[in-house]
């Protein structure tokens, strides 16, 4: 959904993809982790109207950007017996047409109708770019994280033995 190669190929199996409505939970932390060395972050939303979904927000003084959505139809919402599926959800050039990017159905343009419909049915989330920054930002807690970590255990199993 960003358009870049931002992370590498995810650890969850065809059969997680397409399993229980609670796997969602799991494969979107999965994708969060992924997304931690990058500037995008993972947001799920409930939306009101498709004209509040791809509009830039300011936070702190930093402009935070949609750049597509993911939606995921659970297991057999669709019709009786049908496997979970995820798609993309990208604007499209002409105004309030959208680009529905789907591995079963394949890409077709959808009306702003079409994708408030699609939302309101189905659980989703939004890719949002962040500062350029923020890969730093993260970077530096991480690395804050650990230091903090290290230092508890050493305290936990004392000094070294020489």
């Amino acid at each position: 959904a960003a358009g870049y190669a931002i992370t590498p190929p995810l650890p969850v199996t065809r059969s997680q993809q397409e399993g229980t409505p609670e796997t969602a939970d799991r494969i979107t932390d999965v994708v969060r982790g992924g997304l931690q060395s990058s500037e995008f972050m993972l947001d799920e939303v409930k939306v009101k109207a498709t004209e509040d979904i791809f509009i830039e927000e300011r936070s702190g003084g930093e402009v935070l950007r949609c750049c597509g959505l993911v939606v995921y139809e659970a297991p057999g919402e669709v019709t009786p017996g049908a496997p979970g599926n995820w798609v993309a959800v990208r604007p499209a050039a002409a105004a309030g047409e959208f680009w529905r990017l789907d591995p079963v159905r394949g890409p077709y343009r959808m009306t702003a109708g079409e994708l408030k419909q699609l939302v309101g049915r189905y659980r989703t989330w939004r890719l949002v770019r962040g500062p350029a920054n923020l890969r730093e930002q993260r970077e530096a807690q991480l690395q804050k994280a650990s230091q903090e970590a290290a230092a508890l255990i050493r305290r936990r199993d004392g000094p070294a033995e020489r």
